[in-house]
Formats: C-alpha cells, sequence, structure tokens
C-alpha cells in the first residue's frame, strides 16, 4: 500500500510562547485535510541533530498508514539547533512543546491528540551515537558509561515504540551507575526507515549492531520493543542474554515494518527455541499492559529452554531490572 501514496510536506515557523521561531515541517498523507486531521505524531530529533534526522521516518509512517489514519506527522528544529532561533535548555524544551501543542490546537482543533516521539536529553549530545548497519541504515542511541565502576557487561536497552523518554532515561542511567555500559533508544526510527525487514534483513542489520559493542551483550526490551529484541536474540550468537517486558508477536505484525510475505519465519514461538543456552527474562509489566492478557508472552517463556524466567510484575524499575540483568550474568554461558 505505502508505494501507491504520496505525501505532502509543509514548511513553516511556529512561534514559541517567548516569541522565539521553531522552524518546522509538517508531513501527511495526500487526501488528508486539516477538517479531517484527529493526530499530531511529533517526531522529535535528538539534540544536536535537527529535523532532517527525523523527517525520513515521518515519511514512512505517513507513507505506511495514510490518510486514513487521520494523523499528521510534525518535527522541528529544537531551540538552539538548525534553523530555529535561541539556546538549548531544559526549559526551553517544554516550552518548545508547549507551543507546538497550542499551535495544532489553534489549526486542527482544541480535541486533537497530540504525541510526542522521542526525548532529546538536551544535556547528552557527547552521549549520542549512530552506529551504521549499512549503507543508509543506522541505529541512533544514547550511550550511557560506568563512572568510576567496573565494566560488567554491554546492554541495549529498547523503549516502547516511539516513546524514549524520561522514564526511560532514568533507567538507563540507574543501570549505568551499576556498572553496565548501556545504549539505550527507541527502535522504531531504524524499522521505519530500513522496512519492510525480512527475517534475514533484520538479522544481519543486528549482527551488524552487536558486533559494534562490547562483550557480553544483553538486551532488554519493553512492550512491542521485546519482539524484535527476541528476533535478535535469538538469530544474533552474540547477543548473551535477553529481558523483555511486553507483547513481542504483536512487535512484529505491522506489515510496514516487517514483511508479512513469510510469517512462519516471524513466528516467535518457533525463533525463540534458538535461545539456549542463553539466558531469557520474560516479565509481564501489568501498568504497561493496560489490562491485556499475558498468555502470548507466557507461551513464548513456556516453549523456550532453561535458563529462563517467567514473572509478572507491578512495573519495571531499576532494581528489578538490575536484579534481571545480574540473573543473565550468572546464568550465561562462558
Amino acid at each position: 500500500m505505502s508505494d501507491r501514496i504520496t505525501i505532502e510536506e509543509e514548511h513553516f515557523g511556529i512561534l514559541t510562547d517567548d516569541a522565539l521561531a521553531l522552524e518546522a515541517t509538517l508531513v501527511r498523507a495526500a487526501g488528508c485535510s486539516d477538517e479531517e486531521v484527529r493526530s499530531v505524531r511529533v517526531w522529535l530529533p535528538k539534540y544536536p541533530l535537527t529535523r532532517s534526522s527525523v523527517l525520513p521516518a515521518a515519511r514512512a509512517e505517513a507513507r505506511a498508514l495514510g490518510a486514513e489514519s487521520r494523523a499528521i506527522y510534525l518535527t522541528f528544529d529544537l531551540r538552539g539547533s538548525g534553523e530555529s532561533d535561541g539556546e538549548p535548555s531544559d526549559e526551553g524544551f517544554e516550552i518548545d512543546i508547549h507551543s507546538a501543542h497550542e499551535w495544532a490546537k489553534e489549526r486542527f482543533g482544541p480535541e486533537v491528540a497530540f504525541q510526542v516521539c522521542g526525548f532529546p536529553d538536551l544535556g547528552a549530545a557527547d552521549r549520542l551515537v549512530a552506529l551504521p548497519l549499512r549503507p543508509g541504515v543506522l541505529v541512533e542511541l544514547y550511550r550511557y558509561h560506568p563512572d568510576d565502576v567496573e565494566t560488567q557487561a554491554h546492554v541495549i536497552y529498547l523503549s516502547r515504540y516511539g516513546h524514549f523518554g524520561r522514564e526511560d532515561d532514568a533507567l538507563c542511567r540507574s543501570v549505568a551507575d551499576a556498572g553496565y555500559v548501556v545504549y539505550g533508544g527507541d527502535l522504531l526510527r531504524y524499522l521505519l526507515l530500513a522496512g519492510p525487514l525480512t527475517t534475514e534483513t533484520f538479522a544481519q542489520d543486528a549482527a551488524g549492531l552487536a558486533v559494534q559493542l562490547g562483550r557480553p551483550l544483553y538486551l532488554v526490551a519493553r512492550a512491542l520493543a521485546a519482539g524484535p529484541a527476541l528476533l535478535m536474540a535469538s538469530t544474533v550468537p552474540a547477543v548473551n542474554g535477553v529481558v523483555v517486558t511486553g507483547e513481542a508477536q504483536e512487535g512484529l505484525a505491522a506489515a510496514h515494518l516487517f514483511s508479512q510475505e513469510n510469517p512462519a519465519r516471524l513466528m516467535l514461538l518457533r525463533q525463540v527455541k534458538k535461545l539456549a543456552p542463553r539466558p531469557a527474562v520474560f516479565f509481564w509489566d501489568v501498568a504497561e499492559a493496560g489490562g491485556a492478557a499475558p498468555d502470548d508472552l507466557k507461551a513464548l517463556s513456556d516453549v523456550t529452554q532453561r535458563p529462563r524466567l517467567w514473572g509478572m510484575i507491578p512495573k519495571i524499575d531499576a532494581p528489578i531490572l538490575l536484579k534481571a540483568l545480574g540473573w543473565l550474568g550468572e546464568n550465561r554461558p562462558t
């Protein structure tokens, strides 16, 4: 469907509450008028990158979902970056987001949904790393390094799709403080740019990512990101263990992210049998699940050979995550 959908772009300025101009780009599928818009998805660049770094993801999502989604995609240069006025600051970032929300309500109506995808982490410009996977394809992650602590392992932390926020940042910092080198971020940008992915191409990209990081290497993935994480852990021997907290199979179900031409190869009930003897932790995060049943994730845990752990947790936090990582370290093959 995405090949038949054309997109439209509009370049303009947003005036902030403190009278600065933010250079912005609006992306939509052709045929979605202002009156039909029900949702504004804001793709934020990771500072100091500009909106050009996220425009491909916004375009890919617009093409994939089409006018029927009634969603449009907004990105802008944060103050002090690109073509926008001002100097960067945490307070300024909050003003920028509020101003963009007010602009959206004025243009599309007060009831329009406003979703921010991304977290710039203005104090971490030196920690942003872009890891190339193949020509034209990369993964952007934040690097958290332990201070004055012996490194125990390296961890890739994947947030919920489109939602790497302050809670994720705090978790990554806590894990790093305990002695882990953490690479944290949102996998959705990569998936939108690279998709639809076959299992073979994804495995090659995942192996290319793993080879650039240290050992031992663990994966932590929340919500739908559990799907790609389990697929990566199952197909890349360099991954030494994995912790997941959500509806894994559903994370592979979107046709614009993963090719559905051979669905058997995406079936995690088959793939996770390749994990052993590497350890796996399956947590059902009750707060994150929003009332959904844990049956699918429990089934994946049941077919995974030991060593593995299954548990229901009220909400993932640093103590729970550190305990799980410690268990991976105790049970990984040496």
